[in-house]
């Protein structure tokens, strides 16, 4: 007898673009916190639009960094998903987010500027980190 066996795909993607929405942090039914946005990214031929989700504990740091109009790469895997509309399946991908770098903050003074930011250029801050205004500096850690 055969057994089947399940394939795992460990490819991760890269995508840099712009918040499109300010996220909006959910709960799953077991009160597992989820952070759902979307991100604009250009192809330079076109855009692509791409609905993100966090999840876990990253999902409640990030939702008080992130805003829209914020210039983001993330790295994750894709997740497909079916839905039905108007008797007819349907099916779509969610970029599901493990790593989220800000490279640029809103000009409006919408999102919370971490500690050390120039206001000028990217910067690279990691958001969602141990400290959510920022990257530590080198006096945070005694050195």
């Amino acid at each position: 007898m055969s057994e089947k066996k399940k394939r795992y795909s460990l490819t991760n993607y890269c995508c840099s673009g712009n918040l499109t929405r300010d996220p909006e942090l959910l709960h799953t039914n077991h009160g597992k916190p989820v952070l759902k946005f979307g991100v604009a990214v250009n192809y330079g031929t076109h855009v692509g639009f791409w609905r993100c989700k966090i999840f876990g504990s990253r999902a409640e740091s990030q939702s008080k960094v992130l805003k829209k109009g914020m210039g983001v790469i993330l790295g994750g895997r894709l997740e497909p998903y079916t839905w039905e509309r108007d008797g007819q399946t349907r099916r779509d991908w969610d970029f599901v987010v493990n790593e989220c770098v800000i490279t640029r903050w809103p000009s409006d003074g919408g999102g919370r500027e971490p500690r050390g930011y120039s206001g000028e250029g990217g910067g690279g801050q990691v958001a969602g980190g141990p400290d959510v205004d920022g990257p530590p500096l080198d006096d945070d850690y005694g050195f």
